[in-house]
């Protein structure tokens, strides 16, 4: 069989238990847009957050990948190291920030509070805070220690970002329209806000179209703004008075203070101005030559160079004394979105939206390290419930469908803005459904590869599709806090599920496709009826969001599993919980047997998988075998097996009746998210971090 181009696994089922080869190997290329990058303090080590929903540490000196974090779901906005470089604050699209360990990539603390994606996560300069800022309109100030939360600052009537003073002691807040899905800025208002006391002490009112930048100086009391109005404004940061307004000729895209603050560099349209930050008087303008400049520019930390992005994916080394152009940092493909300043500014990094990050000597302008590690990671792969095709998502924001013959793409699904979340295959196998954050569920034929229906109805990113089990209708769960059900044969909608206080993570059918059973971030189990979309009961019992819930095969009992680390078991009729499984740590992953009599569980956290009685919750057996976390649980067709896939990079394949090791599947070098069985021959599929 021919070898095709994608990091997932095929092996050959055998009945003997040991390490097992894989016998097709499917490569995939990696990395979404770079849209973020900083460099550790000790200037050792680099962060890249990307779209495709990963931050990864990079050595300086080598431009190796050291750590792949990739807890998140969908985009990661930024990401960032804590001022001693013991942790990493990220945050993402998927609504939640995460807290890091910076030496082993274990999750410390996760944040998630936020109805909404979340534009920015920083540390103070004590590194004892963090503030999130979030499209929900929201920015909340956390406890870096505990994970609890101090302050939360509303009021917002759009999207916000939030950035620390230099001393940490205040906190500037620019809103805006969500620059995810326009990428159109609307705020005229920045906000001050006394970081202590949760309370805003200075409104900087003036521009009359939108802000671009807003900065700190390094001492804390002044405050810069850069407006497409054609101004840039000197502020009072203590009480918010307007000190020195410079009017331009052009749109001012950026400004930065020098490191003593005396001085304001200012990207417009074809040139970069320093202004003294005293006067307001002009005191350089560098010339461009012509070429337009981008929308950031930057002080070296020895106030000596200035750098500059352009609009033609190159970067520009500034002289600040003579104002020549020392080097032009040519070697990115697409547009680059941010750059920084070693510490001691002798090297810059950029990242950029050709999938990259880059390292580049100040003194010469030659590219040190380029990072790029890998391909595009793969986000899950499936069967078809006949066998015979595999589906596979990628960072790409397409779903390939590969033929399991021959081991060629047939089809790849496009038309998705952003990167898919889930899938599922329609029970004759003749559609595939698939979901996005940019707010759709779209219907393909799988013979033709076309596009069938395109499912708008949602406001914000859709989490999860499930067909009916008689294939005529679909359930969607979405971040706008509903659920939707539509008619699988001509896309319209048949009943809006309105009733969750938060964004609903999970959607699937009752056995009988009577009812459906949602989960919700706030902490809830809802069972709808389809034809109505009436509430049958709401089940309230767990302490943090509900990740998931699924009927068991009876339809009497839905399975409800959650962030507050338990799995539990509910009788639907009277709501009551027949079993209560808990573990002490991690994110709970649970699937149920096909004939309902068990619940296997397992978490992100610990290496162990276990096997229970779902009536009563008496644990049967302890699967011992990975030495690390586990990632998903999936039962083969026949109900007799599970195979648990681990951040150990390895997969496992169990007997559930007698709880012991069946196969060992090796071969990947990195996280094993996903697997699946095969309906056709003995074969278990697998996909990987491993690119």
């Amino acid at each position: 069989m021919k070898a095709v181009v994608l990091s997932v696994f095929v092996f050959l089922f055998v009945h003997t238990s040991f390490a097992q080869e894989p016998r097709l190997v499917l490569p995939v290329g990696h990395t979404g847009h770079v849209d973020f990058a900083a460099f550790s303090p000790d200037g050792k080590k680099v962060i890249t957050s990307s779209s495709d929903g990963t931050a990864k540490t990079w050595d300086v000196s080598t431009g190796l990948l050291l750590q792949n974090l990739n807890e998140h779901r969908l985009a990661i906005t930024t990401a960032s190291f804590s001022p001693d470089g013991s942790k990493i604050v990220t945050a993402s699209r998927d609504s939640s920030a995460i807290l890091w360990d910076a030496k082993n990539g274990q999750v410390l603390i996760k944040f998630h509070e936020h109805t909404g994606g979340i534009n920015t996560a920083f540390f103070s300069p004590d590194g004892r805070t963090v503030i999130t800022a979030s499209e929900d309109q929201t920015v909340r100030i956390w406890n870096a220690l505990n994970g609890k939360q101090i302050h939360l600052l509303s009021g917002f009537k759009y999207s916000v970002d939030g950035y620390f003073s230099f001393d940490g002691k205040l906190l500037l807040t620019m809103a805006h329209e969500d620059v995810f899905r326009t990428n159109t800025k609307v705020s005229h208002i920045v906000q001050v806000w006394n970081v202590k006391k949760g309370r805003m002490t200075a409104e900087l009112k003036g521009h009359t179209e939108t802000v671009n930048t807003a900065k700190f100086s390094p001492d804390n009391t002044k405050i810069v703004t850069a407006s497409i109005d054609k101004t840039i404004k000197i502020w009072d940061s203590k009480n918010g008075e307007l000190l020195i307004d410079i009017k331009l000729n052009s749109i001012a895209h950026s400004a930065d203070f020098s490191p003593d603050g005396n001085y304001i560099s200012l990207s417009e349209n074809y040139s970069v101005a320093i202004y003294d930050s005293n006067t307001g008087k002009l005191v350089k303008r560098l010339n461009n030559g012509g070429v337009i400049i981008a929308d950031k520019v930057y002080f070296s930390p020895d106030g000596q160079k200035i750098l500059t992005l352009s609009k033609d994916k190159t970067a520009q080394l500034w002289d600040v004394n003579t104002g020549k152009l020392l080097y032009v940092l040519k070697g990115h493909t697409d547009w680059i979105r941010f750059a920084q300043f070693s510490t001691d500014s002798k090297s810059i990094l950029t990242s950029s939206w050709d999938n990259t990050a880059k390292i580049w000597d100040v003194a010469n302008g030659s590219l040190l390290v380029s990072l790029s590690g890998g391909s595009r990671t793969v986000n899950f792969a499936s069967y078809s419930r006949d066998g015979r095709w595999i589906f596979i998502s990628a960072s790409d924001k397409t779903v390939k469908i590969w033929d399991t013959e021959t081991a060629r793409v047939k089809f790849s699904l496009s038309g998705h803005l952003y990167d898919i979340i889930d899938l599922n295959i329609s029970p004759d196998n003749t559609k595939v459904v698939t979901t996005s954050a940019d707010n759709t569920a779209r219907v393909w034929d799988v013979e033709t590869g076309k596009l069938l229906y395109n499912l708008v109805g949602h406001s914000s990113s859709v989490y999860s599709v499930k067909f009916s089990y008689n294939g005529k209708m679909i359930v969607t769960a979405s971040s706008d806090n509903t659920a939707i059900v539509w008619d699988a044969l001509n896309g319209k909608i048949l009943t809006k599920l309105i009733g969750h206080k938060k964004p609903v993570r999970s959607a699937e059918f009752s056995p009988n496709d009577y009812l459906v059973v949602t989960s919700s971030y706030d902490s809830t189990a809802i069972v709808w009826e389809v034809k109505t979309g009436k509430i049958i009961k709401t089940f309230k019992g767990h302490k943090s969001q509900v990740y998931k819930a699924m009927f068991f095969p009876d339809g009497k009992r839905i399975l409800s599993a959650s962030d507050d680390q338990t799995t539990k078991v509910w009788n639907i009729e009277n709501g009551n919980i027949t079993a209560d499984l808990s573990w002490p740590w991690g994110k709970i992953e649970s699937v149920i047997s096909s004939d309902g009599t068990k619940v296997i569980t397992a978490t992100s956290w610990t290496p162990k998988v276990s096997i229970w009685g779902s009536n009563g919750g008496n644990l049967q057996f302890a699967l011992n075998g990975h030495n690390s976390g586990i990632r998903g649980l999936r039962i083969s067709p026949k109900g007799n097996r599970v195979v648990s896939t681990s951040i150990d990079n390895t997969a496992f394949i169990w007997d559930i009746e007698t709880g012991k090791e069946k196969a060992r599947l090796v071969g990947h070098n990195n996280w094993v998210m996903s697997g699946d069985f095969s309906t056709r021959r003995d074969h278990t599929l697998t996909a990987s971090k491993d690119n």
